[in-house]
């Protein structure tokens, strides 16, 4: 729902987030990616040099707080002087530049742009990262990962399982996510903010003998309500910097202890109505995620 004096929704709220996220990031800042919002569902459009900036642009707005689900309509921009044959050079150029994969064979088929890998990869974090590099080339449209994992000798599931839970407690990740396998297939669940089941998945990934990780049964539900109050402060401070009236002015918007506090200095009397009636329609929407509100906006002496 739109708040009745600033003019934003959620949709609108998480679109100006997302936009920022995307022209910040060094890899994207030179592409002009347009992002349409609708209930939390994210589509992102434009045009792109290589399918890894098309990837990364995906792996960009998935991390943006709000982002549900993404659809990537980005296209990979061919040009007609590029061959099969012109792409497959290239690719043999990544792979043979990446020195994580010098020991891997791994047979490249290219058909109008769409590759095709087969072969047999140590790990499924090789067999990703495979597949990433190949995204790096000129012409690349589409990929079609075929290899396949190698399955570690003398380690069966219950080994997986062991060896995963070392390398979580080495790298410091979550003790509440738990971790099963069965034929090669890792299984997380329990719970963990976002940014950690992420990192769980990419250890998984590196074990020997793993030949996918699943991890939608964990619940990252308790680490993001912890983060409520901290998120909608971030929507009411993108939407007083958004404003016309409002967004140039030396106003502070942060959440302290599940408190939201507003700080700064107004040149008049209307603009301190301004900045109380955008408040109170933004508290409309989100005022619930806070314990209070400290309103210390003043007018300058």
């Amino acid at each position: 729902m739109p708040s009745r004096e600033s003019g934003f929704s959620r949709d609108d709220l998480l679109r100006i987030r997302l936009e920022k996220a995307l022209k910040s990031d060094l890899n994207l800042s030179g592409y002009d990616i347009n992002v349409r919002v609708v209930n939390g569902q994210v589509t992102l459009q434009g045009i792109v040099d290589v399918l890894a900036d098309k990837d990364h642009a995906h792996r960009v707005a998935a991390a943006v707080e709000g982002a549900g689900e993404i659809e990537n309509g980005i296209t990979v921009s061919t040009d007609g002087a590029i061959t099969d044959e012109d792409v497959y050079r290239e690719i043999r150029q990544e792979l043979e530049g990446n020195p994580h994969l010098n020991d891997m064979r791994v047979k490249v088929a290219v058909h109008e742009g769409i590759v095709t890998l087969t072969g047999t990869a140590e790990s499924a974090g090789q067999k990703q990262g495979a597949r990433d590099t190949v995204a790096k080339a000129r012409g690349v449209k589409e990929i079609r990962n075929n290899l396949s994992v190698k399955t570690a000798e003398n380690l069966d599931d219950a080994s997986i399982v062991s060896e995963i839970q070392r390398v979580f407690i080495a790298e410091g990740i979550a003790g509440t996510i738990k971790v099963a396998a069965r034929k090669g297939v890792a299984t997380l669940s329990g719970s963990a903010a976002v940014g950690e089941r992420n990192r769980a998945i990419q250890a998984a990934l590196r074990v020997p003998g793993v030949k996918e990780v699943v991890a939608h049964p964990v619940d990252t539900s308790e680490g993001e309500l912890s983060r409520a109050a901290a998120r909608a402060a971030e929507e009411v401070r993108t939407a007083f910097a958004a404003d016309r009236a409002l967004g140039g002015l030396p106003l502070s918007v942060y959440e302290r202890e599940g408190r939201l506090v507003l700080e700064g200095t107004v040149a008049d009397l209307e603009q301190k109505r301004q900045a109380d009636r955008m408040l109170d329609s933004l508290l409309e929407e989100f005022g619930r995620e806070f314990t209070a509100v400290e309103n210390k906006i003043r007018l300058a002496d």
